[in-house]
């Protein structure tokens, strides 16, 4: 699925800063590929639970206090988080002039997410999970969505959605519908497009290179060119060298499997986006 694709766009959203900040990069998405924007709030199965059972106990943060967890305490706050999330996405929506619409499901948080991906050609979610030590780390929907069936953009705090893009390039299926996605996110700046050719050959580099740069042109697009090996650290290294915002990834890439996820998105400090 390209870009030019893309025809709805899930973004899952809950009370953390990296939501907030998925949603924000899922509306500018949706504005820039004319794609219907779809917010997803799961009220988490596990939680209401354990707020059933006589035991269970919450940290009041403003005293520090503990107080039974309460099941329809907990609930009128889900439904209020809810509301106040329902609010953010008509806002955001509204700023960026994109259709939208607004779901609340019950059940386990990856499991929901990605029963709602399945509707959608582009998911949009924040990378961080939400432990009370809010270390940096990759939270477990995050980490679920390498299985994702749509293309997946995987976002932290601090970390916003620009113009510089690193797509790798292998020559693949998979490598050609990110490069036709870098495309269309990157800026018209030939500065803002760089193409990180993936081969240990050199003439299997030229190979690649003269593909992807042919396929451009037929896009009017112009594009830089780096060389990687096929270890995450050589494609993080570009990353951080050429200052991208954003890095593109074909979902099949070894690299971008559930062993070796987690790796490139903690140090590549970027938006990442899996292909798919």
């Amino acid at each position: 699925m390209t870009a030019s694709d893309t025809r709805r766009i899930v973004v899952a959203l809950d009370a953390s800063d990296d939501s907030l900040a998925a949603l924000q990069a899922a509306s500018k998405l949706a504005a820039d590929l004319q794609a219907e924007l779809l917010g997803l709030f799961v009220e988490d199965i596990n939680l209401l639970r354990l707020a059933e059972l006589p035991v269970a106990r919450e940290v009041v943060y403003a005293s520090r206090s503990a107080r039974a967890l309460d099941l329809s305490r907990l609930e009128r706050a889900l439904r209020m988080q809810a509301a106040e999330l329902e609010r953010a996405l008509a806002n955001a929506a509204e700023t960026t002039n994109v259709r939208w619409s607004f779901r609340v499901a019950r059940g386990h948080v990856a499991t929901e997410v990605l029963a709602t991906a399945e509707e959608a050609d582009m998911l949009v979610l924040g990378r961080i999970g939400r432990s009370p030590s809010r270390r940096a780390g990759l939270g477990s929907t995050a980490h679920a969505a390498a299985e994702a069936s749509c293309t997946v953009v995987l976002l932290e705090r601090g970390v916003s959605l620009g113009r510089r893009v690193v797509v790798l390039f292998d020559g693949s299926e998979g490598a050609v519908r990110s490069l036709a996605t870098a495309a269309r996110l990157a800026g018209e700046n030939e500065q803002d497009l760089i193409v990180a050719i993936c081969d240990q050959d050199s003439q299997g580099s030229n190979r690649l290179r003269a593909q992807s740069r042919d396929w451009l042109r037929e896009q009017g697009r112009q594009a830089r060119f780096r060389s990687v090996d096929r270890r995450a650290a050589s494609l993080i290294d570009i990353v951080r060298q050429e200052r991208a915002q954003v890095l593109l990834v074909a979902a099949d890439h070894p690299l971008a499997q559930r062993k070796t996820l987690p790796d490139l998105l903690n140090k590549s400090r970027c938006v990442v986006v899996l292909v798919r």
